[in-house]
């Protein structure tokens, strides 16, 4: 084990930080850049805690859901109720990922569904806060 010389990279995950649409990160860089008149490079890192106080929160969402049994005891429809703020209205993508205002990602994991289920359906309720989300 004396002979193993670890060198560590220092990465991390972003959550989701580096690709958000205001590039906020990259404002930054650029704004120390000018600063110092390029005289030196530079690297911009933020730490954990800087990184997931200042940056953009993931939207909160409530689901409801009501469900019916037939008299055997299967399921017999669905109605699935979503309430939460879009991360993509507003932005470039929107027009890409919201179609007939319904936001793909919003119903994500719950329309179109993986399962046969009779009568299912459900609506989306897409809120406008002053929060910008992210994912």
């Amino acid at each position: 084990m004396d002979k193993v010389r670890l060198h560590t990279l220092v990465s991390g995950g972003s959550f989701g930080r580096r690709a958000n649409f205001v590039s906020d990160s990259t404002v930054a860089a650029v704004n120390i850049a000018v600063a110092i008149k390029g005289r030196a490079p530079e690297r911009l890192q933020f730490s954990r805690e800087d990184d997931t106080g200042a940056g953009m929160y993931r939207p909160m969402y409530v689901h409801a859901v009501k469900a019916g049994l037939d008299a055997t005891g299967k399921l017999a429809g669905w109605q699935h109720t979503i309430v939460g703020q879009s991360v993509f209205a507003g932005t470039v993508l929107g027009s890409f990922v919201i179609k007939d205002g319904i936001d793909a990602m919003s119903v994500e994991g719950v329309f179109p569904s993986q399962y046969s289920i009779p009568q299912m359906t459900g609506d989306l309720h897409s809120t406008d806060l002053p929060i910008p989300p992210l994912w």
